[in-house]
């Protein structure tokens, strides 16, 4: 039986991401080891594999080729309903959970239980984060905001912090301010002053904030039960089933990845992808995503992102950053204002076409090769990740990553 879902686990579904075909592997307890199909949390270990918790049976650790069960036996673990699983630092693993009012530390075998005995909070919790500097925060269901700091807890109580109790979610920006999701709105937090954005013109499209991320330009994402918005620290932006075809407004989950691509995992609606400007959605009737509750999304080391259903778990798997090249020496290429300046002196051969594709290999742009320097105009090309391929007719080729701003 475990040989037979080994190779199960390893069959491939294809499904049409950004206009080209990619590989996804589901996994579901009736076609690989995985505990349950419920999955409630996603957290990378740091070694390309990935620790997942469910509603009901504890977590699972998959290390690429198997996963390893973890209970209250093996790990000692307070309860089955695992809320959250998070890093701290390379050595510490964090663990919350739902309906048992407690968290659960793990450093290099050594366990140390947080209870309401010991200064844990007397709340389920929604969602558990780790700072930049360590720190780790709880986000309690109708329990408020609380901080665990050098063996100290300390709660933040509304009003003059957070709106109110219901606290879903947190999030780190880039300077280390936390940005807090609420049932009363979206609060930001700089270290000394809070402030609290409500729905509106001005401020997200929902109060409930289920979800927040921050995308490399800066800005900042917000999910909410009446759909996304994006705020650029000026003006705010909204993403919902009227503007751009959400197959549900109400957002679960929201990840950047590597390649600057943004995935956004909805409550019975799917997935959806903004891609190069392109939005994409994703259902159980459309796609063969397993579930269409999409409850979390992580990005492990290798690149892989992961989406956490109701009714299994599903790898997008890694896109290269670059192509084999099959000569010595490099492609230059410099992105200028007015296009992709190419400069192929330090190849071997000499190239006669040149081809942009995305990153998941769909072709974009053709032309070709006259020279050592070559500029491939920019015009109709949008911001983001793109491959950069030269080849001749004896079948060489080179390629580089390149990102238009």
């Amino acid at each position: 039986m475990h040989l037979l879902r080994r190779i199960l686990t390893l069959c491939l579904v294809t499904l049409v991401v950004g206009g080209s075909a990619q590989n996804w592997t589901l996994f579901q307890t009736w076609n690989s080891d995985l505990t349950n199909n419920v999955i409630w949390t996603l957290e990378p270990d740091g070694e390309g594999g990935v620790w997942m918790g469910f509603t009901l049976d504890y977590m699972d650790h998959f290390d690429g080729q198997e996963f390893t069960h973890y209970d209250s036996t093996g790990m000692r673990l307070l309860g089955q309903r695992i809320r959250t699983i998070r890093k701290q630092g390379p050595d510490s693993l964090w663990i919350s959970y739902w309906g048992d009012h407690a968290a659960t530390v793990w450093v290099n075998g050594t366990w140390t239980h947080f209870t309401p005995q010991n200064g844990f909070p007397n709340s389920s919790m929604h969602h558990m984060e780790v700072d930049p500097s360590g720190n780790v925060w709880f986000c309690a269901f109708n329990g408020g905001l609380h901080r665990w700091s050098a063996g100290t807890f300390t709660a933040f109580p509304p009003p003059n912090t957070i709106p109110n109790n219901d606290v879903h979610t947190i999030a780190f920006d880039a300077v280390g301010d936390a940005w807090i999701g609420t049932d009363g709105g979206l609060t930001h937090y700089d270290g000394n002053t809070w402030t609290t954005t409500t729905a509106g013109p001005d401020g997200p499209p929902g109060n409930t904030v289920q979800a927040i991320t921050f995308a490399a330009n800066g800005d900042i994402w917000v999910g909410t039960t009446s759909g996304i918005g994006v705020f650029d620290g000026t003006d705010w932006t909204t993403y919902d089933m009227n503007s751009v075809g959400l197959l549900s407004n109400a957002v679960q989950a929201l990840l950047e990845d590597s390649q600057g691509r943004m995935w956004v995992g909805t409550e019975w609606g799917g997935l959806s992808l903004l891609e190069n400007g392109v939005w994409s959605h994703y259902n159980t009737l459309n796609s063969d995503l397993p579930g269409n509750v999409v409850e979390c999304l992580t990005e492990d080391d290798l690149g892989n992102v992961w989406v956490g259903t109701n009714v299994g778990l599903m790898r997008v798997d890694a896109i290269p950053t670059s192509l084999p090249e099959h000569e010595k020496g490099a492609l230059h290429v410099a992105v200028l204002p007015e296009g992709l300046r190419i400069d192929s002196r330090t190849l071997e051969w000499v190239p006669d076409q040149v081809e942009l594709l995305t990153v998941q290999g769909a072709s974009v742009r053709k032309a070709a090769l006259r020279g050592a320097f070559t500029v491939l105009p920019r015009y109709g090309l949008q911001a983001g990740a793109y491959l950069l391929r030269v080849r001749d007719r004896a079948g060489h080729e080179a390629a580089a990553r390149v990102v238009l701003p």
